[in-house]
């Protein structure tokens, strides 16, 4: 199982690296190439932000998910209303299931300094 942890925002445009060496310019940051079946298992937030966004793609390139809501797979935004007394009231961990949440390369992208790590996988062949 693999990881990724993404320390603030990151839905702007940006050169990224892939695992692979190569790279892309994207919004978020991609769990591997286009065409690459990947899983998300969980996400772990360390620091929910009152009105911070978490979205995962279903692509590995991507605009900002404000402009680009087109292959959302999933979306959580945390209230605005959320202070620090409220903090844990809210999940601060989302499970896919044993199985997970497949996506076409995928990519995680936040608006907030939120502390973020991704549990995903490359998916098993078919």
């Amino acid at each position: 199982m693999k990881f990724k942890y993404i320390s603030g925002a990151n839905n702007t445009t940006a050169t990224v690296t892939l695992d692979d060496g190569s790279s892309i310019s994207t919004a978020g940051l991609p769990l591997a190439k286009a065409g690459t079946d990947v899983v998300v298992y969980k996400i772990f937030v360390g620091i929910p932000v009152g009105g911070g966004n978490i979205v995962l793609k279903n692509k590995a390139l991507a605009m900002a998910f404000a402009t680009d809501t087109s292959d959302n797979a999933f979306k959580y935004t945390y209230p605005t209303t959320l202070t620090s007394s409220y903090q844990y009231v809210y999940p601060t961990t989302f499970d896919f299931g044993e199985k997970g949440l497949t996506l076409d390369g995928g990519n995680v992208q936040i608006d907030q300094t939120m502390q973020v790590t991704v549990l995903w996988d490359y998916a098993p062949a078919a």
